[in-house]
């Protein structure tokens, strides 16, 4: 079985690629903001290929597929559930904490 690609948002495989080319909106507010050399700025991004989903629209670049967005989510997860677990958490968490309190006492809320 070949590797398809597939939507990072619904894991479609019904996928179409476009490339980029010149920017003319952004060629012409370049113009307006810095003069000629502005004109280079409808050059930013171009030959740049840009994936979109048939399903859902959702528009994502070559190589972010919805197995490497899962990994990257569960990676994230694993670092917070880390983070949770070290005692400087907890120490900077009951800081903010007694701060939070003294506000609340001194504005006369508690």
């Amino acid at each position: 079985m070949e590797d398809q690609i597939k939507c990072p948002k619904c894991s479609s495989t019904q996928i179409t690629a476009q490339k980029q080319g010149f920017g003319a909106g952004k060629a012409a507010a370049g113009v307006l903001l810095t003069g000629g050399i502005g004109l280079l700025a409808g050059g930013i991004n171009s030959n740049k290929i840009k994936l979109t989903c048939l399903s859902c629209g959702n528009q994502f670049n070559p190589g972010q597929d919805a197995d490497a967005v899962k990994r990257k989510k569960q990676s994230e997860k694993e670092a917070s559930e880390k983070a949770m677990k070290s005692p400087l958490f907890w120490i900077i968490m009951a800081g903010v904490m007694f701060v939070f309190f003294k506000m609340l006492h001194g504005c006369g809320i508690i």
